[in-house]
């Protein structure tokens, strides 16, 4: 299975990139793993309406989505689950034979409609809002700690 971290952002910060990159490179002993970022930066004018950009956002990630893809939209609105729970999600998509799973942040303005209906499954780190750097680090981690979970690996304690 070959899992991606997809973020709708303008590149910038990268306060925690070489913490990212270390979950990174942990999660690519278990699985492939790559995270993509899709630039928005262009998308707004000061005339462009929230739900225009959010539109647009949809259509950047439209263009890029195979049929077969299994997107897991990160909101605040989707279900919360606890790391072990999290990790039977991640063993359930591969026992489906899930060939890429999607994981992803929608821009600073959350997911159009056109994306939730899209979306195969919502998960929510939280009911906070946090911003795309701290959201990339938080779930990079989790799903290394999916992987140590399912292969019995004392990263986790329960």
């Amino acid at each position: 299975m070959k899992i991606q971290l997809w973020t709708i952002e303008k590149p910038g910060k990268n306060d925690f990139q070489e913490s990212i990159r270390d979950y990174e490179q942990r999660i690519n002993r278990y699985s492939s793993f790559e995270i993509k970022c899709i630039d928005n930066s262009k998308l707004a004018s000061n005339k462009t309406s929230i739900e225009e950009i959010k539109k647009k956002e949809w259509q950047l990630i439209e263009k890029q989505i195979q049929t077969n893809d299994f997107i897991v939209l990160l909101d605040e609105r989707g279900k919360e689950l606890r790391s072990v729970q999290f990790a039977e999600q991640i063993n359930q998509w591969q026992i489906a034979n899930r060939t890429k799973v999607i994981i992803l942040i929608a821009g600073a303005f959350g997911p159009s409609e056109e994306l939730r209906k899209r979306a195969n499954y919502t998960l929510s780190l939280s009911k906070l809002t946090m911003p795309h750097r701290i959201v990339k680090l938080l779930i990079s981690e989790q799903i290394y700690r999916a992987f140590s979970i399912l292969n019995g690996e004392k990263y986790h304690h329960d």
